[in-house]
């Protein structure tokens, strides 16, 4: 009998090991297997983390491009605002220098209509006077 529970306890103790040790290895390779998935995720999160802090980069630079654009968009709504208020000023002006163009030529014309009218009789005084002075010196040198 006592070989019976020696010869039990040798095949109990070699099964309890084999299942301990296939159960611990099994064990050991699980744990192998996640370390390297969290290794393997861990590396994969460093790379995110790295991409998102040159993302965040970018974005900032982005930012500062777009207001910066914006701002030169702002600058050129005011030059424009600018160019419009000339150009209205222009308008005026070319449609005052207009009027001042069709006075001077109202005022050019009714001055050559006085001259002419004011003239016309002084260039008929002077022809009567130059006749006048003329038949006196014909008739003072036929006399003479």
């Amino acid at each position: 009998m006592k070989i019976k529970v020696l010869i039990f306890a040798v095949v109990f103790l070699i099964v309890c090991s084999n299942v301990f040790a296939g159960g611990l290895s099994e064990s050991v390779e699980d744990y192998y297997n996640k370390t390297d998935k969290y290794n393997e995720l861990n590396s994969i999160n460093e790379k995110l983390i790295l991409d998102i802090g040159i993302l965040e980069k970018d974005i900032v630079e982005l930012d500062k491009s777009i207001s910066d654009k914006e701002d030169r968009i702002e600058t050129k709504e005011e030059d424009i605002k600018e160019m419009e208020g000339k150009i209205e000023d222009t308008q005026e002006n070319i449609a005052e220098l207009k009027t001042k163009i069709s006075e001077v030529k109202n005022l050019n014309e009714k001055q050559i209509l006085k001259i002419a009218l004011g003239s016309t009789p002084m260039f008929i005084l002077g022809l009567f006077l130059t006749t006048i002075l003329l038949f006196y010196l014909w008739k003072e040198r036929w006399e003479g």
